[in-house]
């Protein structure tokens, strides 16, 4: 059983300094140390255990499982098992034939695609399981008779305006408009303010904060709604008192918590205060009861949940009331064998005994140092499991804000004995770069949603990631920032699908 308490997760960073070992941390928890050398567990290899052993696939049609053949836009997704018929379900994110990537915060839902023949497939789509809007599903089997897919956004209605495919737009101004509050939407229940941030008091200084466990969110001062974006997410999360958009175009967007009483002077962002300094909570409809499964109880909310349930894999998934389930930003879950559920959030532990709850939070992992390839770098989607030895781990994709080259990084890995005290690898468990059997070799500007594929036997036997094909990367950031992670979502080469390789087990 997990305490009650909510820790402050430590992070220690792991420097290799020769190819000696001397305890299992040594070797990222991926294998044992025997005489001061690591003996790796399958599909982990390298002197520390620190990389995934990819398996060449057989070609580029074959390892876009979902969005390359036929070409639509996808964006990751997980696959699951169902033993009972032997088939793998992919639940994958879809943005649609007609629309870019750069289309994702509006324009996304949940497919369901089923391969017969194995988990290389082919993946034959068979419909929608959550609507627009819904955004990175990660699904699991909870028993018998309950399969839940964790996702973000509510899934509750149609999506907002239409695509806009073709050549890409012009290029953004060369600076950015000069009344900010007049040229954005102001969220309903808001007021905006110039040239502020959220600020532990109110004053006038460069220091905002402290910020919420939330990280930025992906939209601009130049995007019209990025405000009204913003404001759901705040409108869903019960410690956010106010977000604040940068000034510049550069896709940063803050979360403020409740526990700060003003807003500072800064003339880099621009913010939004709830009006009165309330906030607006999710109320469960139905009172918690402790059975199961009479507790899971479809949501009567019009604005849905981030988490949706159905009793087979093909459906219909309808939204599960979560009692304490609070936004958690790209989750991951994972059942352990008594029942319970962990979930790993951006950047934070959720643990419930059932999946209607109670949810509370674990623990807070706090990321330190950041670092990736020697220049700050930044964590993103997790992907949570608890191996057969009981160690915990975690796949993230990171980034670098640079262009094509050794400094663009892709991939990460956190390991932990208890959930509470992780470790960061320093080096990456995989790169950009993907071999096929021929011999033959395709570069990425960027692979993320890292998600794995389980054998019988409980071991990783397959990765997934959402993919943006374009390289060289250089230039994706418009003139204003080149960096490789921004091409998936550059208008007129955001076209990204869903990348599977085998991992040798």
């Amino acid at each position: 059983m997990f305490r009650s308490l909510v820790f402050l997760v430590s992070i220690i960073f792991i420097v290799a300094k020769d190819d000696s070992c001397t305890t299992n941390i040594d070797c990222q928890l991926n294998g044992e140390c025997i005489q001061g050398s690591c003996s790796c567990w399958k599909p982990w290899t390298g002197p520390f255990c620190q990389l995934l052993d990819r398996i060449p696939p057989r070609n580029k049609s074959s390892a876009g499982i979902y969005g390359y053949n036929p070409n639509t836009t996808a964006w990751g997704g997980n696959i699951v098992k169902d033993n009972a018929t032997g088939l793998h379900h992919l639940y994958v994110t879809d943005i649609g034939a007609d629309c870019g990537l750069h289309e994702w915060q509006s324009h996304s839902q949940v497919a369901h695609a089923v391969s017969s023949t194995g988990p290389l497939g082919p993946y034959v789509k068979k419909g929608i399981a959550v609507p627009h809007q819904s955004h990175n599903p990660q699904a699991l089997q909870y028993n018998s008779s309950l399969w839940l897919i964790f996702h973000i956004f509510p899934g509750a209605g149609p999506p907002s305006g239409n695509c806009t495919p073709g050549p890409p737009p012009p290029p953004p101004p060369p600076s950015p408009p000069t009344h900010f509050c007049s040229s954005l939407t102001t969220p309903e229940g808001y007021t905006c303010y110039e040239k502020t941030c959220g600020g532990d008091k109110p004053g006038v200084g460069p220091n905002c904060g402290p910020y919420l466990d939330i990280p930025p969110i992906n939209c601009t001062i130049y995007d019209k709604q990025c405000a009204v974006i913003a404001s759901d997410i705040c409108n869903r999360t019960a410690s956010c008192h106010s977000f604040s958009i940068r000034s510049a175009n550069d896709n940063k967007v803050q979360l403020f918590s409740l526990g700060n009483s003003g807003i500072r002077k800064n003339n880099q962002w621009t913010s939004f205060v709830r009006n009165n300094n309330t906030v607006a909570r999710l109320q469960s409809i139905f009172p918690y009861k402790n059975s199961y499964p009479n507790a899971l109880l479809p949501s009567k909310e019009t604005n849905g949940s981030e988490i949706h349930m159905a009793s087979s894999p093909d459906g219909p998934f309808t939204p599960l009331q979560a009692d304490g389930y609070t936004h958690c930003n790209n989750p991951s879950p994972w059942r352990m064998s008594n029942g319970t559920l962990v979930v790993a959030c951006t950047w934070f532990i959720l643990t419930a005994p059932r999946p209607e709850g109670p949810w509370s939070k674990y623990s807070t992992i706090n990321i330190s140092p950041s670092t990736r390839k020697g220049v700050s770098g930044s964590w993103e989607d997790p992907f949570l499991w608890q191996d057969s030895h009981n160690y915990w781990h975690i796949l993230s994709h990171t980034y670098t804000r640079e262009g094509a080259g050794p400094l663009n990084s892709i991939s990460g890995h956190l390991f932990s004995e208890d959930l509470i005290n992780w470790h960061v690898s320093p080096l990456e468990p995989y790169d950009n770069i993907v071999t096929y059997e021929d011999g033959s070799k395709q570069y990425f500007a960027t692979m993320e949603r890292p998600k794995l594929l389980f054998n019988d036997n409980g071991t990783p036997g397959h990765i997934t990631n959402g993919v943006s094909p374009v390289y060289p990367c250089n230039g994706c950031g418009g003139g204003v920032d080149d960096w490789c992670v921004k091409c998936k979502v550059h208008p007129g080469i955001d076209w990204t699908y869903t990348l599977m390789q085998p991992l040798n087990t």
